[in-house]
């Protein structure tokens, strides 16, 4: 890995509660990524989704979540650094 190398894999998903019923059922989800940086070491970073429409809908949510925060990380350990 590079200085600004990081891994990220899916640890978990918990389906933490259901609303209604057949096909109009909703989720809220957690999902737990395990995230490793090359030169910080590594975390879990969990991303709750409320009524999600399913499973799938909730992974798509939660990538954009995970793309934000990983790149505010990202832009605060570079503004450490200078």
């Amino acid at each position: 890995m590079d200085h600004d190398d990081i891994g990220i894999m899916i640890d978990k998903i918990d389906v933490r509660n259901t609303h209604g019923s057949g096909s109009e059922r909703l989720f809220d989800i957690s999902i737990f990524y395990k995230v490793v940086f090359s030169n910080l070491g590594d975390c879990t970073l969990r991303i709750d989704i409320d009524r999600a429409s399913s499973i799938d809908a909730a992974l798509g949510e939660a990538a954009v979540e995970l793309a934000c925060c990983l790149s505010r990380a990202a832009n605060a350990a570079r503004a450490n650094e200078a």
